[in-house]
């Protein structure tokens, strides 16, 4: 079918291995979802082989095989898991994956559009727009029955210390989703977080668009900009089901491809047992049957297998999960990131430099303390300009990296770039405002601790392994998340 198509033939870009067992509609689906950006041709046996025709002649030598020839010009393997057994189980799929190890490919899971995607973000939206709704009734309601005008309900401290502690405790809840797997907790988390963003949402909106101080000049960036942090939240919270679901499947993913598979190449079976003695026989001559078994328990635990990742693994051992990565805590700092910048670039023009929440919702009183001098105002709008660009270059950096150096990139944002955030722009002068202004907090953080970030994204775990010292536990600290089932003990295999 393939040679009526291209009689001349296409180049090779993803060569896809798979066991025969799965059903036509399940390849279609995992192999169109997971097609890699900017591939074009795919090697797929059952397309490009003569299967009506006896082949033997063709696969009578497995390295001069046409398996062999096209997996060696593509750059991607995909590998298309079933529901019925592993693919590791058979014999031509063991030695494909061999043959992709020592030419240092780029190994990946295939996987179908996600099962049930679209059904768990309308429930969460459905949750938000419904705490949204209360949320407002709740305080026109209030409003009407008590006579009490709007901004005078806003300005009470109860009000605000509840809505604030909602605030840090939905932000809690998306920090800790991770260390709860694909579980049921992990789901009913998500749900909670969106009744309480929807809550927030609705909240500032109304404070945002509705609430004004008598006497009090209207500042609008600061309505864009707090505008921003909570559509951002809501985002956050969507991605955040996206994460479960996402999570969930790749688990089942996983457990397909375990399905029969022993843990070992040799054990694997074939239809024609000549196939499998001439295999075995060229992975014992190879030196490399060891080290495959490893790399695919790798790709496992990991969801892909690279020469990046291998590279890696060297120094720290096996990364569990590699391919993984929270897409909420990415929109989350990027999105707040680009918020608060927009704020400090507003703030030049417009409020004092206390760092006061009063400039987020939407007014400055007339008597809200002293402003900026030109020093002052100057150094914090730059630094909201630099802290734009630095967001939009990891932007696009991370939309054209391969997958295998994503999950290191939202790693480092998860676990290096939201807490020096937190730590930097919060924390600190919260505890040594005698010592360190805002100000000052937020020029060490946009000219030293987030470019710091950004290039370590951007470096990958290969180069940042190697590092001194620091590299290794670098590394491990931002991909690691525990034991690693089947491959701990292979560690020290990695070669």
């Amino acid at each position: 079918w393939a040679l009526t198509c291209h009689p001349e033939g296409l180049e090779c870009d993803v060569f896809v291995t798979h066991s025969w067992h799965e059903g036509i509609y399940e390849f279609v689906d995992k192999v169109v979802n997971s097609w890699p950006k900017g591939a074009r041709g795919a090697y797929c046996c059952m397309l490009s082989n003569p299967q009506n025709l006896d082949i033997t002649a063709l696969i009578s030598n497995p390295k001069d095989s046409p398996f062999a020839k096209a997996l060696l010009s593509a750059k991607y393997m995909m590998v298309v898991p079933n529901v019925k057994c592993s693919i590791y189980s058979r014999v031509w799929c063991a030695y494909e994956a061999f043959l992709a190890y020592s030419a240092s490919k780029l190994i990946f899971i295939a996987t179908p559009p996600l099962p049930g995607l679209r059904r768990e973000l309308l429930r969460v939206s459905i949750l938000m727009l419904s705490a949204a709704g209360a949320t407002a009734s709740a305080i026109f309601l209030y409003c009407g029955g008590s006579g009490t005008p709007l901004f005078e309900v806003f300005a009470a401290r109860p009000l605000y210390y509840a809505t604030l502690f909602v605030f840090l405790l939905t932000l809690m809840m998306m920090f800790v989703l991770e260390l709860f797997g694909a579980s049921h907790v992990r789901r009913r988390m998500v749900h909670f977080m969106s009744l309480t963003s929807g809550s927030l949402m609705s909240y500032y909106t109304i404070r945002l668009v509705l609430c004004r101080v008598p006497g009090g000049e209207v500042v609008i960036i600061p309505l864009v900009v707090g505008s921003i942090v909570m559509c951002n939240m809501c985002v956050t919270v969507l991605a955040s089901a996206y994460d479960c679901v996402w999570k969930a499947h790749a688990v089942e993913e996983a457990a397909q491809l375990r399905a029969g598979y022993t843990g070992r190449l040799r054990d694997a079976q074939a239809s024609v047992q000549s196939d499998k003695d001439r295999i075995l026989s060229e992975l014992a001559t190879s030196g490399e049957e060891d080290n495959v078994d490893t790399a695919i328990a790798c790709l496992l635990e990991c969801g892909i297998y690279s020469a990046v990742l291998r590279d890696t693994m060297r120094g720290v051992g096996v990364l569990r999960e590699a391919g993984y990565y929270s897409v909420a805590l990415s929109f989350l700092l990027v999105g707040n990131n680009v918020a608060l910048m927009l704020m400090h670039i507003s703030r030049y023009q417009a409020c004092n430099m206390n760092f006061e929440l009063s400039t987020l919702f939407g007014f400055c009183g007339p008597s809200s303390g002293h402003y900026t001098t030109q020093l002052l105002g100057t150094v914090e709008l730059w630094c909201g300009i630099i802290g734009i660009i630095q967001e939009v270059v990891f932007a696009v950096a991370f939309a054209h990296m391969t997958p295998d150096l994503k999950g290191f990139a939202a790693g480092v944002v998860n676990h290096v770039r939201n807490p020096a955030s937190t730590i930097m722009l919060l924390v600190v002068p919260m505890l040594v405002f005698n010592y360190l202004t805002p100000v000052e907090c937020l020029a060490v953080h946009t000219l030293l601790v987030n470019p710091l970030g950004v290039a370590l994204s951007i470096a990958g775990p290969h180069r940042v392994v190697k590092i001194p010292v620091v590299g290794p536990w670098l590394v491990h600290l931002i991909m690691a998340r525990g034991g690693c089932g089947c491959c701990t003990s292979k560690r020290h295999r990695i070669v």
